[in-house]
């Protein structure tokens, strides 16, 4: 029996993320892993019993971190303020700064796995949270034009956001000016 070593794993996990970002989890396989991470199969199967498991061994964390996200209470007020903005910007640029590459899986790259969803998830969580948000300030409107707005407004929200972190580098003070005056002409131009 072959005793598990955290440098073995690790090789794993950084061959994987690798694999999963360059191909996605349809495309990757085990196979591939080993041989980006000098491994043989064999052994990569002592670690991880799946490639199921190894992609959501990589992923939960990043899953939890969004969810977290999306679930924190926001208070609205008449006129969201630049600090507020700035505080969710600053927060959604931590999660995205800390799990970059698998951010990019979950959002590009998991087609085939548990998470393929996540994305549309999102946006259907966005759109609820808009919904309800609006109803609290008092917008007048027909449910399905609200509706139809909110979920527009999630669509641009959500691809919006996933469009600057894909393209706006590693450099968090750009990165919080972005999403922060992303979310001021989405955000503020709704409530």
């Amino acid at each position: 029996m072959q005793t598990r070593k955290e440098p073995v794993k690790n090789r794993i996990v950084k061959a994987a993320l690798e694999e999963f970002l360059l191909a996605g989890y349809a495309n990757s396989s085990m196979r591939n892993i080993a041989t980006q991470s000098g491994i043989t199969v064999g052994n990569i199967y002592s670690y991880f019993s799946s490639k199921e498991e190894l992609f959501d061994y990589i992923l939960s964390d990043t899953v939890d971190e969004l969810n977290k996200l999306f679930a924190m209470k926001v208070e609205y007020s008449e006129s969201l303020s630049t600090e507020s903005l700035t505080s969710m910007a600053r927060l959604v640029s931590d999660v995205f700064l800390k799990y970059r590459i698998q951010f990019l899986i979950l959002m590009d790259g998991s087609a085939g796995s548990k998470y393929q969803d996540l994305k549309s998830t999102m946006i259907k969580q966005a759109c609820e949270r808009i919904l309800s948000d609006a109803k609290l300030q008092g917008n007048s409107g027909t449910a399905q034009a609200d509706h139809l707005l909110a979920e527009s407004l999630s669509l641009a929200l959500i691809e919006g956001m996933i469009h600057i972190f894909k393209h706006s580098g590693r450099n968090r003070k750009r990165l919080e000016a972005l999403v922060g005056d992303f979310l001021a002409v989405i955000i503020k131009g709704f409530y």
